[in-house]
């Protein structure tokens, strides 16, 4: 697919259309990356489009109705907080085709022989009805990341207002981060050893760590459940 050089060129231009005609600089290279190092990892050498590998769009793995987590996710992002709309702006994180998208609707609805294509039976009143943006809760850490693709869907997001920490209780009771130059999840699993992590990741899983250790110290009368200290 991308033996040559002028190939691999040529990738940078096959999403042009929806970027007013500028090509992707180096969309090309990522793909043959991608090509070259990803999908041989896949399990016991899997096709691309098999479950084992990347093929989430795969119709007759969807139509299988038991819940999961990775189903939970789709219905979560695509029915009640519309993350993948069916048109798409001409820039930013939603500028895939639209006939994609809606494959991705349509196809991670939980139960959609009875609900019918998620795009037009949007919930957004759950995410509404508990805030939104403004989504707070005692005990509920807000945390994002300064790069993420999905930040604006986020309590962080460009669209809300800059979020301040007004006061010593603010920051125990309804905590909240903005992690500098973190990308999607860079913060979620770490290596297992925080003091080896790079310094923006470090000090936001420390941060994490004190935030619930101080909820934890306070429910359960001096940390029982806090031995480990970290």
């Amino acid at each position: 697919m991308m033996g040559s050089s002028g190939n691999i060129t040529q990738i940078d231009n096959s999403l042009a259309q929806y970027t007013n005609g500028e090509p992707w600089t180096n969309l090309g290279n990522y793909a043959h990356y991608i090509n070259q190092h990803i999908i041989p990892l896949c399990d016991n050498g899997a096709a691309i489009n098999s479950t084992a590998c990347f093929g989430t769009q795969n119709e007759s793995y969807w139509a299988e109705p038991s819940n999961s987590r990775s189903r939970s996710y789709i219905y979560s992002t695509c029915t009640e907080n519309r993350d993948l709309p069916s048109r798409a702006p001409l820039r930013g994180p939603h500028s895939s085709p639209a006939r994609y998208k809606s494959r991705i609707h349509s196809n991670g609805a939980p139960g959609r022989s009875r609900q019918g294509n998620t795009i037009g039976s949007l919930r957004c009143r759950n995410y509404g009805g508990n805030g939104g943006y403004e989504v707070v809760a005692e005990r509920l850490a807000r945390i994002d990341r300064e790069q993420d693709v999905w930040l604006d869907l986020c309590y962080h997001s460009s669209n809300a207002p800059v979020r301040t920490t007004a006061s010593a209780k603010e920051a125990e009771k309804e905590p909240q981060l903005l992690i500098t130059g973190a990308g999607h999840h860079w913060d979620s699993y770490g290596i297992l050893d925080v003091a080896g992590e790079p310094q923006f990741i470090r000090e936001a899983h420390r941060w994490e760590i004190r935030t619930v250790r101080k909820w934890l110290d306070e429910n359960y009368n001096g940390g029982d459940l806090c031995i480990a200290r970290g």
